[in-house]
């Protein structure tokens, strides 16, 4: 066999096989673990910014909390003493902390008097999971007479696949004194 005449041929394969030794051992491992930086990056990115705004969450939330504390201090102004509509509301709160369920909006409406009592229908809108409602409900009924369930509305705006959005409206009852009447 002459070498010479198939010198050029068998060049041009060694130099494949370098190519291709070059671009699996040593090209290709390059580029992976450089992509897989590139992601590792970007997912860090991803991070940082959505933990850079936590300062305007919390201001958001303590103007929330203030706007809540102001309501609260003209609602319990605004009933009989504000002891029992203010504990009402503190019992609220407290059964939906157990349950898991944010309390959304409160909004009492007008206060029915009878000779004995008097009804304040209060308005809540709240969101969470199916069962998390339930059993805020549950822990409502649960919890005395005084406060007393009426209707509830669920509805779910289809973007998060397991919270609620419910409209709740209760009862808060107080008896009335013989001073009151």
């Amino acid at each position: 066999m002459n070498l010479t005449r198939h010198k050029w041929t068998l060049f041009a394969g060694g130099l494949s096989i370098v190519f291709v030794g070059l671009l699996l051992f040593v090209i290709w491992p390059i580029a992976a673990t450089g992509f897989d930086n590139m992601q590792r990056t970007s997912a860090l990115e991803q991070r940082i910014d959505r933990g850079s705004d936590w300062q305007e969450t919390t201001d958001i939330i303590a103007a929330e909390r203030a706007q809540l504390a102001s309501f609260f201090a003209q609602f319990a102004s605004g009933t009989q003493n504000g002891k029992g509509m203010t504990h009402a509301l503190e019992t609220l709160f407290d059964l939906a902390d157990k349950a898991a369920v944010s309390i959304q909006n409160i909004s009492p409406r007008e206060t029915i008097e009878d000779d004995f009592f008097g009804e304040t229908p209060i308005d809540v809108t709240l969101t969470g999971s199916y069962h998390n409602i339930a059993h805020f409900i549950n822990d409502i009924e649960q919890f005395g007479y005084w406060i007393e369930p009426q209707q509830v509305q669920l509805s779910s705006d289809g973007y998060q696949q397991r919270a609620l959005n419910g409209q709740l409206t209760l009862s808060v009852f107080k008896m009335k004194l013989p001073s009151e009447n």
